[in-house]
């Protein structure tokens, strides 16, 4: 049995602060929707909420979890419009406001509670309870706002994996469960009995909570970038790779081109044809190494080969047709001499 209860928190604050809560990560997110969509999801989700939270205070006491559960699914449906987000980053996102929105809802009615202990009255919506509420929630989710920034990217979508997201709702069902479990009973190790110290436990679990989830997002931006690295590198060495064998490719058929100019030059001044046609012919069949793979010049040349062969013999053959004529017509100016013999 709880003794020195307190009074609960409004229905109407708590709704305003789960709004607040998806509203900062609305804001923290890479949204797909125009401004205006999301103003205006907004504006339908935090009307949803108060609804939500009125309907759930007039239903009997076993009717708590089910209007939680319509809560976050009011939560979920501002995040998934108001952002644009997937299902299941939906879900992740959500899960994470839920957690927030706990915590702040129950930092600042401790705060409420343990000033209106010490003036002796409880006054929801007087000056003051506005004025520490609106002061409380733009302080909190400043923070939130500020911290959750860096944790997620303003320029690409957040994509967490399927075990990411039922381990953030994991841990959010067991930071709901063991920050109300006082409510639900006082008879354990981890509950109060003093109504002062049940908000105390509340805030402080929502707090570890709130914790391990950064911690948990923070860890898969770390393994996300490290993995980004490690394939920027693997693509590098890869290039580098390529960039060697282009430059032992392209000193290899340097050395090869050098040979080649002065076997063709020596082959060039070659008198007869045959002889120089198979000398050109062994120069093709020499291999060479292109991407590390054996290959004769011809076979690597193809047609142009053929086309080369042809122009590099055709003075070969030139020359060795005017040597055959000058012959035979020496031949002819001989052949009076021997008939006038005769």
């Amino acid at each position: 049995m709880i003794t020195n209860a307190l009074p609960d928190i409004p229905r109407s604050y708590t709704a305003i602060c789960e709004w607040a809560a998806c509203v900062v990560y609305i804001a923290v997110l890479f949204r797909r929707v125009p401004p205006r969509r999301s103003v205006v999801v907004s504006a339908i989700g935090l009307a949803a909420l108060i609804a939500v939270q009125y309907f759930d205070g007039s239903m009997p006491i076993w009717f708590w979890i089910v209007g939680m559960l319509l809560a976050f699914g009011c939560m979920y449906l501002t995040i998934l419009f108001g952002a644009g987000t997937g299902k299941r980053e939906g879900l992740y996102i959500t899960a994470r406001a839920f957690v927030l929105a706990e915590l702040v809802a129950s930092l600042h009615w401790q705060i409420v509670t343990f000033i209106g202990m010490r003036n002796g009255r409880f006054a929801d919506y007087d000056w003051h309870a506005v004025l520490l509420l609106v002061a409380t929630y733009a302080l909190c989710f400043g923070l939130a706002w500020l911290v959750e920034r860096g944790n997620f990217s303003q320029t690409t979508p957040t994509l967490p994996t399927a075990s990411a997201a039922t381990a953030t709702v994991a841990i959010t069902i067991v930071t709901f469960a063991m920050s109300n479990l006082s409510f639900v009973s006082t008879n354990t190790p981890f509950s109060g009995s003093m109504g002062q110290e049940i908000f105390y436990i509340r805030t402080l679990v929502d707090f570890c909570g709130f914790a391990i989830l950064y911690a948990q997002q923070e860890q898969a931006r770390r393994i996300e970038a490290s993995a980004e690295i490690a394939s920027i590198n693997a693509q590098l060495e890869s290039q580098h790779q390529e960039y060697l064998q282009s430059k032992e490719n392209i000193e290899s058929l340097g050395r090869l081109a050098h040979d080649l100019k002065h076997q063709i030059a020596a082959l060039r001044a070659e008198v007869d044809p045959e002889h120089a046609a198979a000398g050109f012919e062994q120069i093709f069949l020499r291999q060479i190494l292109v991407d590390g793979v054996a290959q004769s010049l011809r076979t690597r040349l193809g047609r142009e080969c053929e086309a080369g062969l042809s122009s590099l013999l055709q003075p070969l053959h030139q020359r060795h047709g005017e040597v055959v004529r000058a012959q035979r017509r020496q031949r002819e100016r001989h052949m009076p001499l021997g008939t006038e013999v005769l």
